[in-house]
């Protein structure tokens, strides 16, 4: 499977900003955002994910909120998903 950093998606199209983010990738999500350069992150305006664990989901609140973002939880029947702006 072919993957390309979110500083690459930034820079090789010159982004200035983000306006939505939709990010499905099974389970690192936490792992990725954690590494994403920090005025990158903050390009982003919106984003959606779905977390597969609770404590991931968690983790990535803080991260995020402490990041600047508000989070909201989505309780959707089985997953947990996050909804950020």
């Amino acid at each position: 499977m072919k993957t390309i950093r979110l500083e690459d998606v930034d820079y090789n199209n010159n982004l200035d900003r983000i306006d939505f983010l939709k990010v499905d990738i099974e389970g690192a999500e936490y792992d990725i955002f954690r590494n994403v350069d920090k005025d990158v992150l903050r390009s982003v305006q919106r984003t959606a994910m779905e977390c597969h664990s609770l404590r991931n989901a968690v983790n990535l609140k803080n991260l995020l909120r402490n990041s600047g973002f508000t989070v909201q939880f989505v309780r959707v029947i089985i997953y947990r998903l996050l909804y950020i702006q």
